[in-house]
């Protein structure tokens, strides 16, 4: 049996803990020994898989766009049966080696018509039966959607890799009787996805990759604007962050100056720049004072982060991304003690992100992200008729 598209992606599914509580007690089998399977892979530099348009021009020979077939055996001596659904027949994962040890590449499906949330899968199931002996096949390429670039950028050279098949079924009792389908009942999260599971890994094989023509390193300028704020009007959906700091005790100070920048690429080819979401160091505020030659950092104090991962920006040649923040807001960890007096001020925005070079359609990474050149934005002049308290 051959399907159309490969999946590369986990579907997580969970519920609450309270509808836990509620739910009856789910059926039971046996994990499927992954001994009792074998994985192969093999390249298809034929395939006729439609194109997609993310893997046009110098993307086409990346590992993202590359079609493979993976193919399941039954070496066991039982029938077996497995799950799975109409936006995700199966659940296979890549990994390659890197320095001794295998790292998940991963993906998401492919399967773009397929638009059901996850609590209507319930009446998609696509269950297989794989009698000793038998196989079934998965064709498609790895490819990455969603808002992030693809987690395993283009590298020209030799790639050890090895995929992975997660299998949720169970072992047929009478013969010819799907024993998956009683595990495919409501209430959500169904048993198939809740029982427990084991995936079969082939062999590792290398993929080459030629290198890619030489690409235009990525520029970027930042400029900005400040003003202060009154916290009596504040800004239209105005973020939590800014209501925090910019409140009537701090008015006139410098949690109150509100800086706008804006980056714009300025090379030749769309890119991707990465920001921590919670220890952020890639933009950083830079001041002095009237008649002051030099620029100085404010420094840096300690800072506690709860979730911190890192969030990619799309910015094609000419574009612009926009952003707002305070001085105190504009690194993470920024000491603004140096700065907290009333008076003037000159505020300037150093700015050094991750960055790499997307693929023009809907792109992912062809380059491996980097610390980019340091752009330096204009000079504001700002005064502030308050000073903050010492913390």
């Amino acid at each position: 049996m051959r399907i159309e598209e490969l999946s590369a992606c986990i579907l997580v599914i969970g519920a609450s803990l309270a509808a836990a509580a509620q739910a009856p007690a789910r059926l039971k089998t046996p994990v499927l020994p992954a001994s009792e399977f074998r994985v192969t892979v093999s390249e298809e530099p034929a395939s006729r898989l439609p194109p997609f348009a993310k893997c046009t021009g110098d993307a086409a020979e990346t590992l993202n766009c590359r079609v493979f077939t993976v193919k399941l055996t039954n070496l066991g001596s039982h029938a077996v049966w497995l799950g799975g659904t109409v936006c995700q027949p199966v659940e296979i994962t890549f990994e390659r080696q890197v320095r001794g040890q295998w790292n998940w590449i991963g993906g998401e499906p492919q399967y773009e018509a397929c638009k059901q949330p996850a609590h209507t899968y319930a009446s998609s199931w696509t269950n297989v039966r794989l009698a000793p002996g038998e196989s079934t096949t998965h064709t498609g390429r790895m490819l990455f959607k969603g808002d992030a670039f693809a987690a395993y950028p283009y590298a020209p050279g030799a790639t050890p890799m090895r995929a992975r098949w997660k299998l949720r079924g169970c072992l047929e009792g009478a013969p010819g009787v799907n024993c998956i389908e009683a595990l495919e009942t409501a209430p959500w999260p169904p048993p198939i996805w809740a029982n427990e599971w084991t995936s079969a890994v082939s062999e590792p094989f290398t993929v080459v990759a030629p290198p890619l023509p030489q690409l235009e390193a990525p520029k970027l300028e930042i400029s900005l604007t400040a003003e202060m704020m009154d916290p009596a009007k504040g800004l239209a959906d105005q973020p939590e962050w800014l209501s925090r700091a910019c409140r009537a005790e701090t008015a006139g100070s410098m949690d109150c100056v509100l800086l706008r920048y804006r980056v714009r690429n300025t090379g030749l080819l769309p890119v991707s720049v990465g920001h921590m979401t919670c220890s952020d160091e890639s933009m950083w505020p830079e001041y002095r004072r009237p008649g002051d030659a030099d620029w100085k950092s404010p420094g840096m104090k300690g800072y506690d982060c709860t979730m911190n991962y890192m969030k990619w920006d799309r910015i094609d040649p000419g574009s612009v991304l926009e952003g707002e923040t305070i001085p105190r807001f504009a690194g993470a960890g920024v000491d603004i003690h140096p700065i907290r007096a009333a008076g003037a001020y000159q505020i300037r925005l150093s700015y050094a992100p991750e960055i790499c070079v997307l693929s023009v359609a809907d792109g992912f990474c062809l380059t491996q992200p980097q610390r980019a050149d340091k752009a330096v934005s204009n000079g504001v002049t700002i005064r502030t008729t308050a000073a903050l308290a010492e913390h």
